[in-house]
C-alpha cells in the first residue's frame, strides 16, 4: 500500500511539472507586443513601445463579468469573427485602460496583420485603432491581478515615477499576460504610463 502511495506521488509530481512546463512553453509561444527596455530598477522598467495596432471593445465597469464579456468579444473577432473569416493568433499583453469615464479591454494585432489590410470586425462593438509609439514607465508584478492589487501596483510606480527623471501622461494601462488557469506566482501582470522627460 506504501509503495502504491509512493508511486501516485510520483506520478502526481511528474504530470503536475508537465503541466507547468505547458504552460510556460504556451504562454512563451505567443507573440508579444514589440518593446526596448531604456533602462531597468528591480520591477520598473521604462520601456520604448512600437506602434501597435488594437483591436478594442469598451467595458461597462470594472466588475469581473464585464470583463469576462469584453474578452469574449475580443477572441471571437480573432475566431474568424471579422470580414475575411480569418483566424488570427493571439498574442500578449492584454491592455485595459481608460479612454475617458469608458474602460476599454485591447488585443494587439500580431505585427504580420497589422502591417497588411486589417480585417473588419463582424461585431460593431469592436474596434480597430492604432495606438502611436510611445515611451512608458512600467511595473511589474504576479500573483491574480485585481482592482485592489492594480490599484497598489499604480502607487508604486506614481511613487518611482516622482524620484525619476520622467512625468506621466495620460491614463494608467493594465497589462496581463497568461490565461486564468495560470497558478499566480506563474502570473506576469503590469502596470503602464506613458512619460516624458521632465
Amino acid at each position: 500500500m506504501m509503495k502504491k502511495r509512493k508511486s501516485m506521488k510520483w506520478v502526481f509530481s511528474i504530470a503536475l511539472l508537465l503541466g507547468f512546463g505547458v504552460l510556460v512553453v504556451s504562454c512563451d509561444s505567443y507573440e508579444t507586443a514589440a518593446y526596448e527596455v531604456k533602462e531597468k530598477d528591480g520591477k520598473f522598467e521604462i520601456r520604448d513601445y512600437e506602434e501597435l495596432t488594437l483591436v478594442s471593445v469598451s467595458m461597462n465597469d470594472a466588475a469581473r463579468s464585464s470583463e469576462n464579456s469584453s474578452f469574449r468579444k475580443l477572441f471571437k473577432y480573432i475566431s474568424k469573427g471579422n470580414s475575411e473569416k480569418k483566424k488570427i493568433a493571439m498574442t500578449t499583453p492584454v491592455f485595459m485602460d481608460s479612454e475617458g469615464d469608458e474602460k476599454v479591454m485591447s488585443f494587439v494585432l500580431p505585427k504580420k496583420v497589422a502591417e497588411g489590410e486589417v480585417p473588419k470586425p463582424e461585431d460593431k462593438k469592436v474596434k480597430i485603432s492604432v495606438r502611436k509609439a510611445a515611451t512608458f514607465a512600467v511595473y511589474r508584478y504576479a500573483g491574480k491581478s485585481d482592482l485592489k492589487k492594480s490599484e497598489e501596483a499604480a502607487k508604486k510606480l506614481n511613487a518611482w515615477l516622482e524620484d525619476s527623471d520622467y512625468t506621466a501622461e495620460g491614463e494608467l494601462i493594465r497589462a496581463g499576460y497568461n490565461p486564468p488557469w495560470t497558478p499566480g506566482p506563474m502570473r506576469r501582470n503590469e502596470v503602464l504610463l506613458e512619460i516624458k522627460k521632465k
